[in-house]
């Protein structure tokens, strides 16, 4: 899945960097550079519970680091349209 990621953001001449370190123990599978703002977060997951992955996209999002985090998984996942993350969880708009 990564590697179509990579394909598809490739060919639409999008800039990215794979695997970026946020911190020592946290990498993201891409991030896409906004100049003069915050990144774009992509995670892929294939497995993993759903608490699990929104723990982990909680985690990314409180770095303070992207301006918004896309999720491309090959499972159902459900969080909330509407739905942001102040202080340490999720929360509605």
């Amino acid at each position: 899945m990564q590697k179509a990621v990579q394909l598809a953001l490739k060919d639409a001449g999008i800039e990215h960097e794979r695997e970026f370190p946020m911190d020592a123990d946290s990498r993201i599978d891409f991030m896409i550079p906004n100049p003069g703002a915050l990144a774009v977060g992509i995670e892929c997951k294939t497995n993993g519970s759903e608490g699990s992955v929104k723990r982990q996209l909680l985690r990314y999002a409180l770095t303070g680091q992207f301006a918004s985090l896309i999720l491309v998984t090959t499972r159902s996942i459900w969080i909330p349209e509407g739905f942001a993350v102040t202080s340490t969880q999720w929360c509605p708009l």
